[in-house]
């Protein structure tokens, strides 16, 4: 007479599993068959370092509620505003604007130095800074410390574009920050200060705006 017997077990992935034995009283176990009647659905990121199967981890703050996604539309909604001001009322487009202003505040300046007063990268600088020339509005002249180099200054047109320029500027700032009582924005002036000098020590030395 055949009897069968079954017997649970794990196997060494966690599935639950039946022995089950068929055997012969006079003849002894004859048959061993292993079936798999279940799985422990387990979760895989527990021992599975696969990061493709890995769930997703959120994080705690929401992404409008992150400082460089509020700086980012700050001065995305600021300078929107500002470009149609510069073409406005100074005559000038704004990336140009940004350039002649730097010249007239920090001149005389090398290309270079224009590219990181008015936080650009070389190349950009230097195209503002011919197109500022072709139209008259700033001189380039051979530098008298660096023979290879040109220092950059406002004529007396770019002068007078310049004032127009910086009045934009003052109104904008004010205009920006109009929402703030007079403390409150003293106190921005001094937590930007402070996070600007924290990204320029932070900053690798050969980084630059991107074009």
């Amino acid at each position: 007479m055949i009897v069968a017997d079954a017997t649970s077990m794990v196997d060494p992935h966690g599935n639950a599993l039946r022995v089950f034995t068929s055997c012969d009283r006079n003849q002894g176990p004859v048959l061993v068959a292993l079936a798999t009647i279940e799985y422990s659905w387990r979760d895989t990121t527990l021992n599975d370092k696969d990061p493709a199967v890995s769930s997703p981890k959120r994080s705690p703050t929401p992404l409008d509620r992150t400082i460089t996604h509020r700086l980012h539309t700050l001065s995305k909604i600021t300078d929107r505003v500002s470009q149609a001001a510069y073409e406005t009322d100074a005559g000038i487009p704004f990336s140009e604007g940004r350039c002649l202003a730097a010249i007239g505040a920090f001149s005389p300046l090398s290309v270079n130095d224009l590219a990181q007063r008015a936080n650009l990268n070389k190349g950009q600088a230097s195209r503002a800074a011919q197109s500022l020339v072709d139209q008259g509005l700033v001189r380039k002249e051979a530098s008298a410390t660096d023979g290879r180099g040109v220092v950059l200054t406002l004529t007396a047109k770019g002068e007078r574009v310049w004032q127009r320029v910086m009045l934009v500027i003052e109104r904008r700032n004010a205009e920006i920050v109009s929402c703030l009582e007079a403390q409150e924005v003293q106190q921005l002036s001094r937590l930007l200060d402070r996070l600007v000098e924290h990204a320029r020590g932070t900053a690798g030395a050969g980084d630059e705006p991107a074009e």
